[in-house]
């Protein structure tokens, strides 16, 4: 098996069933730039707001870096605390 563009024609071209010819797919390449766009919007958006937040806690004495860090850790152990206690209450002995 060779080297193929077989799959990203598949993607990005979509062949008439009468005659073979291709035509451009529109909606294929209205998603992938809508992916991109997002993908390129969060990241910047991430850089906005995290690099100024390390920047914060970076300059802060060695004494209060563990409690600015342990402060933003907590919403990601809620979340987990939140969606372990779902699924003990789904697949408990009571549950239905």
């Amino acid at each position: 098996m060779g080297f193929s563009l077989d799959a990203w024609t598949g993607i990005l071209f979509t062949r008439d069933v009468f005659d073979g010819t291709l035509r451009l797919e529109d909606a294929h390449l209205t998603i992938l730039w809508r992916s991109v766009k997002l993908s390129l919007l969060t990241t910047v958006f991430t850089f906005l707001v995290g690099f100024p937040t390390a920047w914060f806690i970076a300059t802060r004495p060695q004494k209060q870096r563990a409690l600015w860090l342990f402060l933003i850790t907590i919403p990601f152990w809620t979340n987990l605390l939140i969606r372990t206690l779902a699924i003990n209450e789904i697949i408990r002995a009571e549950g239905c």
